[in-house]
């Protein structure tokens, strides 16, 4: 398998406009309140136990600034998932929905915070 971001910015999309990410400077990753069903990416709280593994959506670089300036971020479209050296754009009104994980990182300025519930999906932060 090549490298995750090497395989997402060559084969990727963004989760919320469909943009290819081949010209973002960064991989802007995005914890999203529904159920993976796949292994890889997947975020989760060690914290919580027995709770679901969780998409992930990926951001391009317009999408993430206009989450920082307006303060609400884009719907997402997909979540993505990586199996050996396929890219798959799971459709996202096709995944379950779990519980929000309310918790956020305090005083992390460079944070999206939000839910699906509100429209404003998951956690935003970069990868370079």
């Amino acid at each position: 398998m090549d490298s995750f971001d090497i395989l997402i910015r060559e084969k990727g999309t963004c989760c919320i406009c469909t943009k290819p990410l081949k010209d973002s400077k960064y991989l802007n990753l995005a914890h999203l309140d529904k159920k993976a069903a796949w292994e890889f990416p997947v975020w989760n709280n060690i914290f919580i136990l027995n709770s679901p593994d969780r998409a992930v959506g990926v951001v391009c670089d317009g999408c993430q600034e206009a989450a920082e300036k307006s303060g609400v971020g884009g719907m997402f479209k997909y979540a993505i998932e990586v199996r050996g050296n396929d890219v798959i754009m799971h459709d996202i009104e096709d995944l379950e929905d779990v519980e929000p994980i309310e918790q956020t990182i305090p005083g992390d300025r460079y944070a999206f915070h939000g839910s699906v519930n509100d429209k404003k999906h998951g956690l935003f932060g970069g990868l370079n």
